[in-house]
């Protein structure tokens, strides 16, 4: 997530930090213990053959979805964010919905290839 000054600003910027989060997504779906060690550094007590069970579970269990597989790592379902959207508004009965394209813009996206697994 990023400020819209930010997005409005420095779209590059943007863009480079979309690309590193999907560089280091990627290299941890292919190798989870990389995501552990990473952790591990920023918090040495950790138990590190834990946190790449606990990364494999969420993957398994968040990430890797036919949705998923489907759109690629990081895209949304623009429809689906639509709905949401809906709900969330009624939930807090909020006086209008913003439009879908102005809570998420995939245009920052690496290509398809370098988001499937």
């Amino acid at each position: 997530m990023v400020s819209q000054a930010l997005h409005e600003e420095n779209p590059e910027a943007v863009a480079g930090l979309v690309r590193a989060i999907n560089r280091a997504t990627m290299e941890i779906i292919a190798d989870p213990a990389i995501g552990a060690a990473a952790v591990k550094e920023v918090e040495p007590l950790i138990d590190e053959e834990l946190e790449t069970l606990r990364l494999t579970f969420a993957m398994d269990n968040l990430i890797f979805s036919d949705e998923t597989r489907a759109l690629g790592v990081g895209a949304v379902d623009m429809e689906r964010l639509a709905r949401s959207i809906s709900v969330i508004a009624d939930l807090y009965d909020l006086p209008s919905e913003p439009a879908p394209e102005a809570v998420f813009d995939g245009s920052f996206l690496p290509d398809a290839g370098a988001r499937s697994f």
